[in-house]
């Protein structure tokens, strides 16, 4: 467990231990969260007192990550550890108290909506095979059906036992429910019956001690409320894809709208507009006129109705013809990519002179403190160590997305980022798999210096990067340009490709090295 380290941490300490039979578990061990967040912010700034400035730093931090509501709540919980403060005749700040109403609004489903999601929770414990994961598709869908004909928080009957459901009468006790009081939660007559064929077909109903959700582990536990929350998201995300197409007086197609459509709220987005991917696109028959192709689109655009979000539209798609989606544009993102020929010292002399003083700069650094750093393309190497390499960039991007984006998350949050880009991320998972994914790494003594990783287009003449990581003990040598300037002389030596697309993101180096900049659209109804 974490201590309180500031020069308050014996009364910090004090205080959540007279606090500790007054509040609930879970509101002490929020508080404790709180607590050692403004402990932290104390030893950082070296402060021996609890002024006004160091609590305006902590608030300012609060803003960065938190809504309204829980900014006030925070600011509230600290207030009572001053109150204490001041009762022991210390002298301390007190920050005003917040007033704010809470901007969270439910969603509320309609009951077509809540049996789709029955219905889809239901296909998925009939389409897998794996014994466990079958099981846990089962939990999941009788679970589903407890919460919303009981209105269970999801730990009240994670943690029930069999024993605590009573068949007969149709009843079943939760033991810890809020504020660890008892209650006796009624059900309906089909959701009991529902529920015993239940406890039969898992092989619980005789064993009065078992979970009435048992993990998937076998050793008597619960099965987690994690399993369960991530489930339900996935769940929420489904969607059923199709194709809206639009046909010429000959019968003929002429247009492809490769959509997806989400099934709680009938949303409908353009397929593969996800992250990773450069540019998304309907598809049109190449002899179209710019007027067929723009009632091509109007047609298209008015299949959609008014619930439909466009992502990553290229500035010169033809779907922006229609002014509908332009004028409903709500925010763009610059883009880059380098073009170049086949000589290399053409393209480097494009530059400006301050750039190429800056690469070369770079290099001298590593000549003069005898550094040996070279390209290395993982897709002309042996499997096994192909497989290495990629997994070490993944470590290294990894870490720098923890390190740039959690500030203020605790070690939970930063796991689960972790979790989600090695396991979860559709960039993972294609750069792992796709056949078209290349990886550039630049090394520098055998470390991996930078890296970036991204797929070849179907032409073969570009490759577009949406990963792209520097290792920042390496920083005082440039890697980044370095990086840059050795994949374009590699791509001249030995490929057809002329194109960098560094994707997203207008950071200085792609303007440097000669990249020209294009915008994508993101428009929703």
């Amino acid at each position: 467990m974490i201590e309180f380290q500031s020069v308050f941490k014996h009364e910090l300490a004090e205080y959540l231990e007279i606090s500790q039979g007054t509040i609930s578990d879970d509101t002490l061990r929020s508080t404790r969260r709180i607590l050692l967040s403004f402990d932290s912010l104390l030893v950082e700034e070296n402060a021996g007192r609890i002024t006004e400035t160091a609590i305006n730093h902590w608030i300012r931090g609060l803003q960065q990550i938190n809504a309204p509501k829980t900014i006030s709540d925070k600011i509230s919980c600290l207030r009572k550890f001053l109150r204490y403060l001041q009762y022991k005749g210390y002298n301390v700040f007190m920050p005003a108290c917040l007033k704010t109403s809470d901007s969270y609004v439910p969603y509320i489903f309609s009951d077509g909506e809540i049996q789709t999601l029955l219905s889809c929770a239901d296909s998925w414990a009939n389409k897998h095979t794996d014994p466990k994961i079958r099981r846990t598709d089962m939990e999941f869908c009788m679970l589903l059906r407890m919460l919303l004909g009981c209105g269970f928080r999801l730990g009240e009957p994670l943690a029930a036992r069999v024993k605590d459901v009573n068949f007969h009468n149709g009843t079943i006790l939760i033991r810890h429910a809020k504020n660890d009081k008892q209650r006796v939660v009624p059900m309906d007559r089909t959701l009991t019956e529902m529920l015993e064929r239940y406890c039969i077909a898992m092989g619980i109903k005789t064993e009065p001690e078992s979970c009435l959700f048992p993990a998937a582990s076998g050793q008597g536990a619960s099965a987690s409320k994690g399993t369960f929350e991530l489930r339900f998201k996935n769940l929420l995300q489904l969607k059923r894809n199709m194709l809206r197409c639009v046909v010429d007086t000959d019968g003929s197609i002429i247009a492809i709208l490769p959509i997806e459509r989400r099934i709680t709220d009938g949303r409908y987005t353009l397929t593969c507009a996800i992250k990773g991917c450069g540019i998304t696109d309907a598809i049109f028959a190449p002899s179209l006129d710019d007027t067929t192709k723009l009632k091509a689109v109007q047609t298209l655009i008015d299949s959609l109705g008014h619930n439909y979000r466009l992502s990553r539209l290229h500035q010169d798609s033809p779907l922006l013809l229609d002014q509908r989606v332009k004028d409903k544009a709500y925010k763009t993102w610059s883009c880059y990519k380098i073009s170049f020929g086949d000589d290399y010292d053409t393209w480097f002399r494009s530059l400006s002179s301050s750039v190429r003083q800056n690469v070369r700069t770079a290099y001298n650094r590593l000549a003069r403190e005898s550094k040996t750093a070279r390209l290395i393309v993982p897709s002309q190497l042996p499997a096994d160590e192909a497989k290495r390499l990629k997994r070490a960039c993944l470590d290294l991007y990894i870490n720098r997305q923890i390190d740039c984006y959690t500030t203020g998350k605790g070690r939970i949050g930063k796991l689960m980022k972790r979790l989600k880009f090695r396991f979860m991320s559709h960039d993972t998972r294609s750069l792992r798999n796709n056949a078209n994914a290349e990886f550039y790494i630049l090394e520098i003594d055998g470390a991996i210096a930078a890296f970036m990783a991204g797929y070849t287009s179907r032409s073969g003449n570009m490759v577009v990067i949406p990963r792209l990581a520097i290792d920042p003990a390496y920083r005082f040598y440039s890697p980044g340009y370095i990086l840059i300037a050795e994949t374009i002389r590699h791509l001249m030596q030995h490929s057809s490709i002329r194109t960098l697309d560094l994707s997203r993101g207008d950071e200085k180096y792609k303007r440097d090295l000669g990249g020209t900049e294009y915008l994508t659209y993101y428009s929703r109804s």
